[in-house]
């Protein structure tokens, strides 16, 4: 009797702590080597479909606001400074009418990422977007929010907010 009243509060236990991660809504990739919370009411997609390890799209699929996570391995270390001008300069050969805004190195827990912002259009629509960058040993994590131009600003602090969340598990 005793080891069926722990075997059952066993699973009321995993049952609580299960609950709580779906609340809290953490997306952990332990393959890849992060966790972080993506924004409330996001939906996940599949992520292959885009490229992606995992890409969230908001709640207002017309405004075109979503979030991707890749992750890029490196021919050997690379500082943060060398890999944000090598992958800027590819953007003006992957995107039309690309333009950079800004570019900053900002610092996100403990590690330094690139903080890169933009314009560019595709098939006539006006998009602006964010990329962070990580630079960790020898692989890039890059954090992708875009959206139709006139729909940034309402959609940019929910994903400045959920990349604030990372954390690294290995």
């Amino acid at each position: 009797m005793k080891r069926y009243r722990w075997s059952k509060m066993g699973v009321i236990v995993a049952v609580m702590a299960l609950s709580v991660a779906a609340i809290a809504g953490e997306y952990t990739d332990k393959k890849a080597g992060f966790a972080f919370t993506p924004p409330k009411q996001w939906k996940q997609q599949r992520g292959a479909e885009y490229g992606a390890i995992v890409f969230f799209m908001s709640p207002n699929p017309e405004t075109g606001a979503n979030m991707n996570i890749v992750t890029e391995d490196l021919p050997g270390p690379m500082s943060l400074s060398a890999y944000s001008k090598a992958a800027m300069s590819q953007m003006g050969q992957v995107l039309d009418n690309y333009k950079r805004v800004s570019y900053k190195e900002v610092q996100i827990g403990s590690m330094k990422a690139g903080e890169h912002v933009y314009t560019a259009s595709t098939e006539g629509m006006k998009l602006k977007g964010k990329q962070l960058w990580f630079v960790r040993g020898k692989r890039t994590y890059i954090f992708t929010f875009t959206s139709l131009n006139t729909a940034y600003n309402r959609y940019i602090g929910e994903f400045d907010k959920s990349v604030r969340t990372v954390r690294w598990l290995k």
